[in-house]
C-alpha cells in the first residue's frame, strides 16, 4: 500500500505557476500539506508534511523529517532525519537540515548552509552561505550567519548579532546585540559578547571574557579574560568608544586599529590641540597606569 497519494482535485498554484498537490495519508486518510511531485516526500520512514506546510521544486523531505504549518522547502533543500521545519519558515536553494535540528518561526535557511545534530534555527534568523550550525546551539530573534561560519557545541547567538566570514564560534559563547563578528576571528570557552562590537582579524575571545559595552578587537589579539582591556567612551569627535588592551600595545576605535604609539601618532596628527587630543591621550595614558604598562 502506498504510504500517500496526491488529491488531484485539492491543489494550489504558486505566483510562478507551479501546482502543488494536496497529499492525504493511505492508512488513516488524514490529510496533510502541499507537494510538487512524490519525489518531493520520501514513501519510506515517518516522514511528513501537514497543516499548509509547502515542499516543491527537487527538494526532499525524507526519514522521520516534518514539515509542518506554513512552513515551505523548495529548490534542491533536503530535510532529513528527525529534523523539523516549523511555523513560517523558509529552507531553500541546497540548505540541508537533519539529525534532531529544528527551524521554527520566521527564519530563513538557504545558500548551502547546513542545520543538523540538535542545533536550532528560530525567530526571525537567517543562516546562509555555507555557514554549518550544529551541536545544541541556537540561532534566534534577528541574527544572521552567513559565509563559512561554522556555531558549534552550545552556543548562543541572538538579538540583532551578525557572524560572517570563517568565524568560528564554540563551547558555551554567547554573541547578542548588535555585536559583529568576521574575517577569522575565533569566539569560544563561556565568552559573552554584546553591546555594538566588533570582533575581527584573527582576534580570539575565550574563557570567560565579558565584553557587554561596545568593543572594538581585532588583529591578532587573544583574550580569555574579562580584566585584561578597558573600553572608555563615546569620547571623540564622533562620540565612539575606544578599546585599549595596554598588555597587548593595542588601540582600537570604529574601522581604525593599531599599537598605542601609532594611535598617538595619529591622534595628534589629526585632532593636533584640539579637547579630543586631550581626552584621547589622557585615556591612553590611565589604561597604561591602570595596567602598569609605560608608555
Amino acid at each position: 500500500m502506498k504510504k500517500y497519494v496526491l488529491v488531484e482535485d485539492d491543489f494550489i498554484i504558486l505566483k510562478d505557476k507551479t501546482k502543488l498537490f494536496r497529499i492525504r495519508r493511505t492508512f488513516d486518510r488524514v490529510l496533510g500539506g502541499y507537494i510538487e511531485k512524490e519525489e518531493n516526500l520520501s514513501r519510506e520512514g515517518c516522514c511528513w508534511v501537514s497543516d499548509s506546510a509547502k515542499v516543491f521544486n527537487n527538494a526532499k523531505v525524507c526519514g522521520d523529517a516534518k514539515v509542518k504549518d506554513n512552513a515551505k522547502v523548495a529548490g534542491n533543500a533536503c530535510v532529513l532525519d528527525d529534523a523539523e521545519v516549523s511555523d513560517n519558515s523558509i529552507v531553500y536553494d541546497n540548505a540541508k537540515i537533519y539529525g534532531s535540528a529544528k527551524v521554527a518561526n520566521d527564519s530563513h535557511v538557504f545558500g548551502y548552509a547546513h542545520v543538523f545534530d540538535c542545533a536550532e534555527v528560530f525567530g526571525c534568523a537567517s543562516v546562509y552561505g555555507y555557514s554549518v550550525v550544529h551541536g545544541h546551539s541556537s540561532i534566534f530573534e534577528k541574527s544572521i550567519i552567513n559565509g563559512n561560519v561554522e556555531i558549534t557545541d552550545n552556543v548562543r547567538i541572538f538579538g540583532n548579532a551578525k557572524i560572517r566570514d570563517n568565524v568560528v564560534v564554540s563551547c558555551n559563547a554567547h554573541i547578542f546585540g548588535y555585536t559583529e563578528v568576521y574575517d577569522n576571528a575565533r569566539v569560544f570557552d563561556s565568552a559573552r559578547i554584546a553591546g555594538h562590537s566588533k570582533i575581527f582579524g584573527k582576534a580570539q575571545i575565550g574563557g570567560c571574557t565579558k565584553i557587554l559595552s561596545t568593543a572594538y578587537i581585532g588583529n591578532n589579539i587573544k583574550l580569555f579574560e574579562s580584566s585584561s582591556f578597558l573600553c572608555i567612551g563615546p569620547i571623540g569627535s564622533r562620540d565612539d568608544y575606544l578599546t585599549i588592551i595596554p598588555l597587548q600595545n593595542y588601540v582600537a576605535t570604529g574601522c581604525w586599529s593599531g599599537t598605542i604609539k601609532q594611535f598617538i601618532k595619529r591622534v595628534e596628527k589629526v585632532h593636533k590641540v584640539s579637547k579630543f587630543k586631550k581626552d584621547y591621550i589622557d585615556a591612553i595614558q590611565y589604561a597604561c597606569k591602570y595596567f602598569d604598562v609605560n608608555l
